[in-house]
């Protein structure tokens, strides 16, 4: 239904809108390539999106786990992700993270139409519960032996 709507929006544009569904064997095929923007929800965390963008982990024959499935390269792109990794000081990375997603907006290899946020919850009175980081990935419960009832 989404798609439908989208597509239509783009249609009125005078864009030329195909609607092409793979199944995830064809995807997850290393010689499978979008042929343009991927319409998709993605993670809101910048570095688990790192190896998406990386045109040096492009999807491939010699390389068939590469996460840049997209094709996506830019030599910009890829320096600027190489200073991030360097960067120690956070307020330089997010000046570098936005120096990044304003090039992504003008080159849409992806134009995400949702953002899967998490959300953490604990029951009052307890203490110890890790924040979400990109580090922790999905379990937020790595320490629960340390929890403590307050």
């Amino acid at each position: 239904m989404l798609q439908a709507v989208v597509a239509n929006m783009w249609k009125a544009l005078g864009f030329d809108v195909v609607i092409q569904n793979v199944p995830l064997s064809v995807s997850q095929d290393p010689s499978y390539r979008f042929p343009t923007t991927d319409l998709s929800g993605i993670g809101a965390d910048f570095e688990q999106n790192l190896p998406r963008i990386d045109s040096r982990n492009l999807r491939s024959a010699q390389n068939p786990r590469g996460a840049n499935v997209w094709g996506y390269a830019n030599p910009e792109v890829d320096g600027l992700l190489d200073e991030w990794l360097r960067t120690p000081d956070r307020r330089r990375q997010i000046a570098i993270e936005a120096q990044v997603m304003h090039r992504l907006s003008e080159d849409l290899p992806i134009l995400p139409i949702n953002y899967r946020i998490e959300a953490i919850t604990a029951a009052k009175g307890i203490a110890g519960v890790p924040p979400r980081t990109a580090t922790s990935s999905a379990n937020n419960a790595w320490n629960v032996e340390t929890w403590q009832r307050t």
